[in-house]
């Protein structure tokens, strides 16, 4: 879990400025208790993410989000939850839910997609009641591994 703090706070930074120093990085390790001989292994996560498709779009962003918070009252129960990623298209918005599980084989992987999917589909609701705006796409984004694995959901412009 520690692992998964320090990354999902690097990539929050990471959409407003490319360049994180190794201070900044170093920082965040430690404050998970972390050795900061994984520095190595961040930025090659970061580099990792940024070199993917789904950046590029980032990058051509017209507005960006990150740690988006959210509570709802639904069914007599109060939801919260926080939204990693929001960025706006021509056509929407593209909200990404992070993970950084370690992602053994496809069943592993398939596994997991079917368990977050709903949470990244509650998320895309809440945006689209909340703000009265289109979700063009939303997904989840593993970071693990050496190629970032990402599944994507579309919806319609409404």
């Amino acid at each position: 879990m520690s692992w998964g703090n320090v990354i999902h706070r690097a990539l929050e930074a990471l959409p407003h400025n490319e360049n994180l120093s190794d201070t900044f990085i170093t920082h965040l390790l430690q404050q998970e208790g972390r050795p900061t001989t994984e520095l190595p292994d961040v930025r090659s996560t970061l580099e990792n993410v940024m070199s993917t498709p789904l950046w590029q779009r980032l990058r051509a962003a017209t507005e960006k989000w990150t740690e988006v918070p959210f509570g709802i009252y639904e069914n007599g129960i109060y939801l919260t939850g926080t939204i990693d990623l929001a960025f706006r298209e021509k056509e929407g918005w593209i909200l990404v839910d992070y993970k950084t599980d370690t992602v053994r084989d496809d069943i592993h992987l398939a596994d997991l997609v079917a368990y977050y999917q709903p949470q990244v589909g509650k998320y895309a609701e809440v945006w689209k009641n909340t703000t009265g705006e289109a979700v063009k796409e939303y997904g989840l984004f593993f970071t693990h591994g050496a190629q970032p694995y990402y599944e994507w959901r579309s919806l319609q412009a409404t």
